[in-house]
């Protein structure tokens, strides 16, 4: 496979935008082991906490984060066109 297996991204105020695994490489650690080297790197900068939001009803990602030991901070609506959900805050504690 030349895909991409994984990404992950943040921005410098320790907001996680994306983690993400392609289906095949799923369960392997992959997506831990991006999480911990992102924690590592804003521990090292001195942030409190990182920050991450979900869509309910995602229950992969809920999944990931809660074994991670991310917990839910706030819920708000979303509204994209067409869509009612709710999004979920979850903030890791560094």
């Amino acid at each position: 496979m030349d895909d991409l297996a994984a990404v992950v991204g943040c921005d410098a105020n320790g907001y996680v935008w994306a983690c993400y695994v392609h289906p095949e490489f799923q369960r392997k650690g992959i997506g831990r082991a991006l999480m911990d080297v992102v924690k590592d790197y804003f521990k090292g900068k001195k942030l409190p906490f990182l920050y991450f939001d979900l869509i309910d009803g995602n229950t992969a990602a809920e999944t990931f984060y809660w074994a991670q030991e991310w917990i839910e901070e706030s819920r708000r609506p979303e509204t994209p066109p067409g869509h009612t959900a709710t999004a979920i805050r979850l903030v890791c504690r560094l």
